[in-house]
């Protein structure tokens, strides 16, 4: 597979073929923009070999498809790169490729369906999905995808198969749990941007507080934005968890390990842990809250205090098989040590002790899976299909569900790819987040279902988000409280009088 360095843009008309008789060969030609770097859950060192086993599953499987794949890859760009920077090709880069740099064109008089599957992210990936809209060219994700995709009006070719929180049923499921709760009063706190997500914490959390501000009944929502990431004081600490406790008694952090550990420890010292608080976390993408009893305690994620905050905390993340699954494949799952090779084979890159080939990986695997399962289908239809209207063929995965060996993959009415999304607690013993309710959006299902019984173990649940007197005190009046006092005395005498009584009857 051709590895390409593009450089300027030479506009030229795109070859096209039109449908045929349709029970012939069927070309399908995938563009796949990437990069090589090794920092990145999408870079070609990862997911090439999912590819790879992809291809090859199909050319066995759908004989009738003659399927071929090339890497658009921009070698000026330097290998250890992160989403923060320009981690894929620009869009005038893969324009100047797909006008005229392809060794692989469609054979003229035969059927050809051409498209784009790209993992991975950066900031080019917003220029490339409107490049291929613009053909009118399926461009499937398999990574990162953009707000462009909930545009079905403006981008109809969209899809992704892509597990990722930065869709809006993750932020629907936080909804569904203060619903569930009753929790009125929420503060939204996000760390503003966030190290190897491209601003994604900060978008995440906006969206989140967009998605609670508009409930109805009235959630009233409180917004915080805030840098935690590097050195901090507790004066700034006590500032943050002063404004919190002023308005509400429900934090959900939309920010990685390493500040909320610090917050969270922070609000232990005050002694804010004990059961009259709730925070609920956003998994974390650079270092897991699980396990972190095995890692070295002086760390700067602090795991070793933080961990005694984590029994307060709920954890929303993404799930498979009702398990939180994290980023990475499961270390059981029989395509991991395959994939591990081939990438050191391939790409001369090894795995880190203990990590596993990203979600991206299975994304990818699965995108060409389905792609081939769609084309099969519409290879033998009749009339035959035009496979130059990208929009219809976008919506030919719609609405639908494709089994394939890394699971099931659904997609809903938008083309994004349907997540099991799990609410956990903390369990102390086994140091991990444990699910106990899962939010899979549906036309059959719309709440939280639950898997197991809940363990609260700081009194009684759940925790209300507003104090009984108010965050002001001022529900209970001098008046009310010399009147309950003064209840609470009569019942005391009452009960006094009742066993008094009791006593002396017993005693004739």
């Amino acid at each position: 597979m051709p590895l390409v360095r593009l450089v300027t843009v030479i506009g030229v008309v795109a070859f096209q073929c039109g449908p045929v008789q349709a029970d012939g060969t069927l070309d399908i030609e995938i563009i796949s923009p990437f990069s090589m770097s090794t920092e990145i859950k999408g870079g070609l060192p990862s997911c090439g070999p999912a590819f790879e086993t992809a291809l090859e599953e199909v050319k066995h499987d759908y004989p009738s498809l003659n399927l071929s794949q090339t890497f658009v890859i921009d070698n000026s760009s330097p290998i250890e790169v992160d989403c923060t920077r320009l981690a894929l090709p620009s869009d005038s880069q893969v324009a100047e490729y797909f006008y005229t740099k392809r060794r692989q064109r469609p054979i003229e008089g035969r059927n050809c369906w051409t498209l784009f599957i790209l993992s991975g992210c950066g900031n080019s990936l917003p220029g490339i999905q409107q490049f291929g809209n613009g053909l009118n060219k399926v461009v499937l994700s398999s990574g990162i995808s953009s707000e462009y995709l909930t545009d079905k009006s403006q981008f109809p070719t969209l899809l992704t198969t892509a597990v990722s929180p930065f869709f809006m049923s993750y932020n629907n499921a936080f909804l569904k749990l203060a619903q569930l709760y009753n929790w009125t009063t929420v503060t939204v706190l996000t760390e503003r941007g966030g190290p190897n997500s491209n601003g994604g914490f900060e978008s995440q959390g906006r969206a989140i507080f967009d998605v609670l501000s508009k409930a109805s009944p009235r959630i009233q929502t409180y917004f915080m934005l805030v840098s935690l990431t590097g050195p901090v004081t507790e004066d700034v600490l006590n500032a943050i968890l002063d404004q919190f406790t002023a308005s509400s008694r429900i934090m959900i952090l939309s920010a990685d390990s390493l500040p909320t550990n610090k917050l969270l420890i922070q609000a232990g010292a005050r002694g804010m842990t004990k059961g009259s608080y709730v925070y609920v976390l956003q998994a974390p993408i650079n270092m897991p809250f699980d396990g972190s009893r095995l890692r070295n305690i002086s760390d700067e994620y602090h795991f070793e205090k933080a961990r005694k905050i984590y029994p307060s905390c709920l954890m929303v993340g993404m799930g498979g098989e009702r398990e939180f699954v994290g980023h990475e494949m499961r270390p059981s799952h029989p395509f991991v040590n395959i994939w591990k090779e081939m990438s050191k084979k391939m790409y001369n890159y090894t795995y880190p002790l203990n990590k596993q080939p990203p979600l991206h990986a299975a994304s990818s695997y699965a995108s060409v899976v389905i792609v081939a399962n769609v084309a099969e289908e519409l290879r033998r239809q009749q009339p035959p299909v035009d496979f130059n209207d990208g929009a219809f063929l976008a919506r030919q995965f719609i609405g639908r569900t494709f089994q394939t060996k890394i699971g099931n993959v659904s997609f809903d009415k938008l083309g994004q790819r349907i997540p099991q999304i799990l609410v956990g607690y903390y369990d102390s013993d086994d140091d991990k987040f444990v699910p106990f309710m899962s939010y899979e959006p549906s036309d059959k299902s719309s709440g939280l279902e639950t898997l197991r019984p809940f363990k609260w173990s700081l009194g009684s649940w759940p925790v209300p988000s507003e104090p009984g007197c108010g965050f002001q005190g001022l529900r209970c009046t001098a008046g009310s409280v010399w009147t309950s006092t003064i209840v609470g005395v009569v019942v005391v005498v009452i009960m006094a009088a009742i066993s008094i009584y009791w006593a002396v009857k017993r005693s004739v």
